[in-house]
């Protein structure tokens, strides 16, 4: 009797072990293919006229088009009392959304039924997307990258993400222009081809826009999974301020 069980048990363990990969894998009917390793094409656009550097020139190469925001004069009063050390990328802060979106380095997507993992190359950035029907926390939990829920709509699938941290970068690192925790992301990725993906990106944030706006970003296959981006050592990273005399207030 005991070696029929440990037979039959044997046999179920195996079927496990055959079929688990793809239990872990499979997604509901009509649910878009969006795995594998992908690149974003490489397009910056214009930071703004308004936005101004310590050398009183335009900012140039922002990550979204930021001359389309409907900025209201809280977001265009920023660049005149932001310093480059108030960057959080001088403490070794990654990319913030939605910045990390746009740097044209490998990103690994995975899907599983309850979640979708997404790696980028750039700064190492880890993002998941709980897809198990779960709402955000309350506003009181903060987190860098925010906390992202999602869904698929037909042959879409959608990503929101809320409860950021006060970002000074937060709506561009390029720009320097910030995020407050009303932020909300909205990612909405489709197929465009059998090595193409279209990102439409939907961006919220009451404090510092008059009204949401949305822009695309196309992303294409690669053979390249991310790399290590290696670690950043924050009293080295904080040396470089020291070599640009970016600091307004004398620190």
């Amino acid at each position: 009797m005991f070696l029929r069980r440990s037979k039959s048990f044997s046999s179920l363990l195996l079927l496990a072990l055959i079929f688990a990969p793809a239990l872990l894998t499979a997604q509901p009917p009509g649910a878009p293919d969006v795995a594998g390793n992908w690149q974003v094409i490489r397009e910056f656009y214009s930071c703004g006229d308004w936005n101004i550097d310590h050398n009183g020139q335009v900012r140039q190469e922002c990550t979204a088009p930021i001359d389309q925001a409907p900025a209201n004069a809280r977001l265009r009063a920023w660049p005149q009392y932001f310093d480059e050390p108030m960057s959080g990328m001088w403490d070794c802060a990654p990319a913030p959304l939605p910045s990390i979106l746009s740097h044209p380095t490998p990103t690994k997507i995975v899907q599983r039924p309850d979640r979708v993992l997404i790696s980028y190359e750039h700064d190492d950035g880890r993002r998941t997307i709980w897809m198990d029907g779960r709402d955000h926390p309350p506003a009181s939990e903060l987190f860098y990258h925010g906390h992202s829920i999602g869904r698929y709509e037909n042959d879409v699938l959608v990503v929101e993400t809320t409860n950021f941290t006060f970002d000074p970068d937060g709506l561009d690192d390029h720009g320097h222009l910030p995020s407050s925790p009303r932020k909300r992301l909205t990612e909405r990725y489709r197929r465009a081809g059998p090595d193409s993906l279209e990102l439409e990106i939907t961006y919220e944030d009451t404090l510092f826009l008059n009204e949401p706006f949305s822009w695309i970003r196309r992303i294409q296959r690669t053979t390249f999974p991310p790399g290590e981006w290696g670690a950043c050592d924050p009293e080295q990273s904080r040396r470089q301020l020291a070599t640009i005399p970016v600091s307004k207030y004398g620190d």
